[in-house]
Formats: structure tokens, sequence, C-alpha cells
């Protein structure tokens, strides 16, 4: 199945900058972020004009009474969602943007992502799951990703995300269900599409095989091509 791949077969690639060694990882580059202009320009007209004026008292408001997905569904509260492997999107400027999460998580448990950027200042981005050899590692691969034949542009691709922000597929999925299958530019990976909406957040099971033994998720955003990350998938107890 494509994407599924050994921690051996990993061991070739890495991502820029190294990851920490403390439980939290975080993983962001300011100084390779090519035409960091454009590309927020870009993420940004995904938002109606209307959306983009943020008004303080009205998103203190919202932020008060909004209800996660995840409580919606019947979890119960911070008690249950405190057991669940977080990642979060964190990051109040396109320089700051990054993943901040575990470094590992178990075959079959799940896994939340959680975007707590703000996207009315730097856009809407993406949970995609991607082999390490596509993410893009130079400022050159970062600016064209989101052309033809590239990963950025096939994850955009396979959301059928719209210019008003919303997304026709949401999320993508590919291969077994949950977390499981990294993408190309030319296979279709698991995918989540955060939309504009403060504090929007999604969780899934992790189904990647690894009765093999441990090997890495390798993830990216399709909207900052720098916004990369990694977490180890060790065999289910």
């Amino acid at each position: 199945m494509p994407g599924k791949a050994s921690a051996a077969a990993f061991e070739r690639y890495s991502l820029e900058p190294p990851l920490p060694s403390s439980y939290a990882f975080e993983t962001y580059a300011p100084e390779a972020r090519a035409s960091e202009g454009d590309v927020l320009k870009q993420r940004l007209s995904l938002i109606s004009p209307a959306k983009r004026v943020v008004v303080t008292v009205a998103a203190t408001a919202l932020l008060a009474v909004t209800v996660s997905p995840a409580l919606a569904n019947g979890f119960d509260g911070a008690k249950t969602l405190s057991k669940v492997a977080t990642i979060y999107i964190k990051g109040s400027s396109a320089k700051s943007l990054r993943f901040v999460g575990p470094k590992t998580v178990k075959e079959g448990e799940e896994l939340r992502i959680v975007n707590q950027s703000n996207a009315h200042q730097v856009g809407p981005q993406t949970f995609s799951l991607v082999e390490a050899p596509e993410l893009p590692k130079t400022a050159k691969e970062r600016s064209l990703c989101l052309s033809q034949g590239h990963i950025c542009k096939a994850i955009k691709s396979w959301q059928g995300i719209r210019r008003n922000g919303s997304a026709k597929v949401n999320p993508v999925k590919a291969g077994e269900e949950g977390w499981s299958t990294m993408g190309t530019s030319k296979t279709k990976c698991a995918s989540w599409f955060t939309g504009d909406k403060p504090h929007a957040s999604f969780q899934q099971r992790v189904n990647a095989e690894a009765s093999a033994g441990p090997f890495v998720l390798t993830f990216m955003s399709a909207f900052d091509p720098a916004l990369q990350g990694q977490i180890t998938v060790k065999p289910a107890e």
C-alpha cells in the first residue's frame, strides 16, 4: 500500500531543522520560507474580506462558546481529551508557524490535530501525511510546491479547496481508515483541512501498520510548505 514503510526506510531522509529531544517537538524554518508574502496572500485569499476583519470582542465571545467536534460527539470533556495524543498548529505569524506535539503514538490510538493559529492572520492550513522524499526541503522546492505536479497542489486538489475557504472533501481518506497512508504528488494521502474557524480540531485512529516495528509518519501543510513535522508510530501493546 502506498505510504507505508519501515523506520529504516526513513533513515535516509531528514527534516530541517532537527527535532528537539524533549517530549514536545516544534518544527519551523523562518529563515527558509521562500516568498512568504506571496504564500500568505495566497492563503488569506481563501478567506472572504468580511471574515478578515477581526473584532476582538466578537472573537473572545466566540472562543467562549465554541464546542469542539470531539466534545460534540460525546467525549467526556478535558479528562477524555487529555488522554488523546494531540498535535497543535501554533503561530501568530507566517514565520512562527509550527507543529507542536508528542514524539510518539501507538498504533490503534487516537491522534488529534488542533489548530491554534489564527487563520485570519496566517491563513488556513492542512495536516497532510506525506512521504518523506516528497517534503519540500529547499527554498526553491517550497516556492514550487503549489505548482502543477507538486505535492501541495495535489493535496489542494484532493481536498477540493474552494476560493471561499471551504473544502469539498474533508478529511481526505486514503488507504485504510484513519491516519494510515502517506502520499506523493501522484498518490493520495490522509489529509485534514483546518478551515478558518478558531480552534478547529479533528481526530481519528492511527491505523498505520507498526507490527514489524516503529516507523515514522511525516506530515506537512499544503498552504505553508515549510510547516513540517514527524511522529513515530510504535506497535500496539
